[in-house]
């Protein structure tokens, strides 16, 4: 669990240079004022996704996401070659579609039966097998470009397959042509079985508007309208904001919500929301398809960013972030009632969630991450009330915890606030985070921080109505940077052991067990020397978990020792003896008592699993599974970060240079994770114009330590009136790593274009560190 340090830094006003005539905040966020989704709103429905492939007529079309395992769409399969060495249609041939809208980054290395295949040669030509399955295997792959230049081709001198010639080329479909031979001769295909055919491929394209000159702060050549200039990623929010938009192929709708207006988009939130994606490592990984429910695709991709697609005339999202209020609602504040409701019901309220996710050690299935809970709340309610909610996207154990955790706490929130405010009110959206005061009577604890999750005005009153949500700020400190932990890796025998498992099967007469029985099977005729001996091992089941081990701070010193009852079942042996094998321990050792069975293990300093195998003279071994989290003390430190006295100047015309605004200072801060919550300060009420000459168009960045982490385009301005920029609020949206030391944040400006000048003067910036 993260320590947080809170640093607040009482920030001087600068001056600054901005331009031009006034333009009303109302305008600016009426685009942004649609109703959101009810704070209940459902999460997608979890629809798993295809590890084996798909076959038929007028299958979905696959679209892939990130870097994942796929098998892809079988679109044809035949056997052909006439007869070779006695066999009849030795040659089998299977293209498969792995996504539409190519070309995709990368076709990515081969599998068979979940093992890593070689072949000769490069994507473009047809490529033979180098390992296990030289002489039996070759393989030709696209990337979907458009066009592509040539159809899946099969291995020379095989001739071409029935049925498939250059009509066949599938231009912007990333395929891969399987070609396989038999031979009863060899072991490869035995029976005619083939093992399953896979590629861990790197998937399809995504607009970036941070890469992106024409968007208000991007840099790049990245154009929503050029599929062509779009790049690779694996975020979340990049590819909600692509799937939203639409794809297109040879100009026709293919793919997506289609939306395809950029204005009907919110991408100034979505550029928030990928900086956070990028700072937590949240990726999007896996395959989609479509004809199907659209909104719920959307659905599933935002949730592996901790996000929710949010309805309206602009399509919003709302992801999970650390907020800072920006207001405190009063009395004076408001147009009528307050309704309040303190939870979503006791049946709803989950102290236990098991996530699942699909992991690339299980052969790329849903399995279970470490469950997450909470004891107070579980003391609190009376009993475990357990839940489990699957990830289909998420192939990473600490992603699918620290986004169970986030949805854990989400479940528990008060809510929903119903407030009808004023007309000045109308400036704050959804996602922007109020207080709302104590006197409201909101809550019985008094004052309560909220998130606005719809807004609706009255066009006749004008008057405004926020449903809100509680935000408790433990959570994120709870759920970043928290570690996950997965079932242990199987072991799964080589398709070489199958296929010499499978021949043995196929042509033993006599087959002889380790414990003298013999079985006698004519499943063929006897050949010469089908007498097979096989010697039968016992299985070893793990248990797995056995044991949870939470104890201490890991920067305490001393030995840490757990101790486990070796038993079988319920019944505990006795008599004979106990031996220990030491698997994997890390740092630490492990002891059994030989007549009880209690193996100790001693010096585990790391979180982690441990695993260690005992043994009776009476039983086969037994592996034993220990998980061991520690429970940290969480730092209590406060630092109190400030700049010079309020100062104001007036810039240079026309210099292109960069100018202080505000300057924070932490010294001392410890090394973690940077973040100004909601924004850190109030953009609609942060630099108020004081004096103005002139018209010009400036620029804002952010800086820390002289590097630059973001920067935003101005709009106009007049004495008296507030500083506006387009995307003003996403300067503040990201999260930035620092090591330990004194570290500098500074907002700056620079006129580029223009003679005007102005003076300002600011409020305060806050920010927090999260300690990694």
């Amino acid at each position: 669990m993260s320590g947080v340090f809170r640093v607040i830094g009482q920030i001087a006003a600068v001056a600054a240079i901005i331009p031009g005539p006034h333009q009303a905040i109302a305008a600016a966020v009426a685009a942004v004022s649609s109703t959101l989704a009810q704070v209940t709103a459902k999460g997608p429905r979890s629809q798993g996704s295809v590890v084996s492939y798909l076959t038929g007529a007028n299958q979905k079309l696959p679209y892939l996401i990130g870097e994942a395992y796929t098998e892809g769409v079988e679109i044809y399969r035949v056997g052909y070659g006439g007869e070779i060495n006695d066999v009849k249609n030795p040659y089998a041939f299977l293209p498969r579609v792995l996504s539409c809208c190519g070309p995709i980054e990368d076709i990515g290395p081969s599998y068979l039966n979940f093992t890593a295949e070689s072949f000769s040669g490069s994507v473009g030509s047809v490529r033979a097998a180098t390992g296990y399955y030289a002489d039996y295997l070759w393989i030709d792959e696209q990337l979907g470009q458009r066009p592509e230049s040539d159809q899946l081709k099969t291995p020379s001198g095989w001739g071409i397959p029935p049925n498939w010639s250059t009509a066949h080329k599938q231009s912007g479909f990333a395929a891969v042509g399987w070609s396989l031979k038999w031979s009863k001769k060899a072991k490869r295909f035995p029976g005619g079985q083939m093992p399953p055919l896979g590629k861990i491929a790197k998937g399809v394209k995504v607009y970036d508007p941070r890469a992106d000159s024409t968007f208000p702060g991007g840099s790049g050549p990245q154009r929503i309208t050029d599929e062509s200039t779009w790049a690779y990623s694996r975020n979340p929010a990049l590819h909600a904001i692509t799937y939203a938009y639409g794809r297109l192929m040879n100009g026709k709708p293919i793919f997506g919500v289609r939306l395809f207006d950029p204005a009907a988009i919110n991408l100034a939130q979505a550029v928030a929301w990928a900086n956070v994606c990028d700072a937590n490592g949240w990726t999007a990984n896996g395959t989609i398809f479509e004809p199907g429910d659209k909104w719920n695709n959307l659905k599933r991709i935002c949730e592996a960013g901790g996000a929710q697609p949010v309805p309206g005339a602009v399509l919003g999202f709302d992801w999970q972030a650390p907020r800072t209020s920006l207001y405190t609602v009063g009395k004076d504040d408001l147009a009528g009632p307050v309704r309040a409701s303190l939870g979503k019901g006791w049946k709803n309220r989950h102290n236990v969630i098991v996530p699942r996710y699909r992991s690339p050690d299980h052969q790329w299935g849903y399995v279970q991450a470490t469950r997450v809970k909470n004891d107070t709340w579980i003391a609190a309610d009376g009993e475990e009330k357990v839940d489990e909610r699957q990830w289909d996207l998420v192939t990473d154990k600490d992603q699918v915890t620290e986004l169970a955790i986030y949805d854990l706490w989400q479940r528990r929130e008060a809510g929903p606030f119903v407030i009808v405010c004023k007309p000045h009110m109308r400036v704050f959206r959804p996602g922007n985070c109020v207080t709302l005061e104590d006197e409201l009577g909101a809550h019985p604890d008094g004052a309560v921080k909220v998130v606005i999750r719809r807004r609706a005005v009255d066009p006749v009153a004008g008057t405004v109505t926020f449903t809100c949500e509680a935000e408790t700020d433990a959570k994120h400190t709870a759920a970043l940077g928290t570690t996950g932990t997965g079932p242990p890796p199987i072991a799964w025998p080589t398709q070489d052991e199958i296929d010499d498992t499978f021949a043995v099967n196929t042509s033993a007469a006599n087959v002889v067990y380790g414990d003298g029985l013999t079985s006698v099977e004519e499943l063929k005729p006897l050949e010469p020397g089908a007498d097979v001996t096989v010697t039968a091992q016992r299985a070893i089941v793990p248990e797995y978990p056995s044991i949870e081990v939470k104890e201490g701070d890991p920067g305490n010193s001393g030995t840490r020792t757990v101790t486990h009852e070796a038993r079988r079942g319920t019944t505990t042996l006795t008599g004979g003896t106990w031996t220990l094998e030491a698997i994997d321990l890390g740092a630490g050792s492990a002891s059994i008592d030989a007549s009880t069975g209690t193996v100790t293990l001693s010096g585990i300093v790391e979180t982690g699993a441990y695993a260690v195998r005992y043994e009776h003279t009476d039983g086969a071994p037994t592996d034993l599974a220990v998980n061991v989290s520690f429970l940290e003390t969480p730092p209590t430190a406060v630092q109190q970060a400030k700049a010079g006295s309020a100062t104001s100047t007036s810039g240079t015309a026309n210099n292109n240079l960069w100018q202080d605004i505000l300057v924070l200072s932490i010294p001392g801060a410890p090394a973690g994770r940077v973040t100004f919550g909601d924004y850190g300060l109030r953009p609609l009420s942060f630099l108020n114009v004081v004096a103005a000459t002139g018209t010009a168009d400036f620029e804002a960045r952010l800086t820390l330590d002289g590097v630059t982490l973001t920067s935003v385009l101005s709009q106009s301005v007049v004495v008296g009136g507030v500083l506006q920029f387009a995307q003003w609020d996403e300067l503040f949206a990201g999260a930035y790593d620092v090591t330990a030391g004194t570290r500098e944040f500074r907002i700056q400006m620079r006129r580029t274009s223009g003679t005007g000048t102005i003076t300002t003067t600011s409020t305060a910036l806050e920010a927090q560190i999260l300690q990694t």
